[in-house]
This record gives structure tokens, C-alpha cells and sequence, in this order.
């Protein structure tokens, strides 16, 4: 689904930015449960004992867990590799969706 040849295509790139908006809007779901690995996170943060996580997942899971993730403070918790789903913003026209 993430090959660079969806982008190159716009039907397909539609789609595919349709399947994040989606994506974007479950993650907003208060239903969206967390797994024990975020539990287990939560559980080092509020003992002291995580020094920092690193995650490629998108869906905001993390912050949850209440772990920062804000890449400009010194206590950083927790840093998105692929980035995070708080905003969109199509890499051919600009359009943006906060």
C-alpha cells in the first residue's frame, strides 16, 4: 500500500489518502484500546524508568499512553519514525487537513 508507485498514480494516490483520512479518524475514537505493550510503556514512564521509546506506528497510541511526544522539549518520550496521523498534507497539491 505504501510503495512510492501509489503516489505516482492519482486514482490510486486518492485512495490512498482517503485510507489515512480513515485511519486518522479511528485513531480519534475513544474505543481505540491500547495493548499492553502502550500499558507496559506507561507503567515504565510512571516509575521512572523509560528513558525514551521509539515507535513506527502513526495512530497516536503513544500519546495515550501519555508519553510526550513533542521532539522540541528535553523530556521527549516517545519519537513517531513515521510521523503521526494530527495532521495531513498532500505532498502534490498542499492541501492540509488538521
Amino acid at each position: 500500500m505504501f510503495d512510492v508507485a501509489v503516489l505516482n498514480n492519482v486514482e490510486t494516490r486518492k485512495q490512498l489518502f482517503e485510507c489515512l483520512t480513515n485511519i486518522r479518524e479511528t485513531s480519534k475514537s475513544t474505543a481505540l484500546i491500547q495493548t499492553n505493550t502502550h500499558r507496559f510503556l506507561r507503567t515504565l514512564k510512571q516509575s521512572s524508568k523509560l528513558q525514551r521509546c521509539y515507535t513506527q506506528n502513526f495512530d497516536k497510541l503513544e500519546t495515550r499512553a501519555r508519553l510526550n511526544i513533542d521532539l522540541d522539549c528535553d523530556n521527549c518520550e516517545a519519537i513517531q519514525l513515521h510521523g503521526n496521523l494530527n495532521s495531513l498534507r498532500c505532498t502534490f497539491c498542499a492541501y492540509r487537513k488538521d
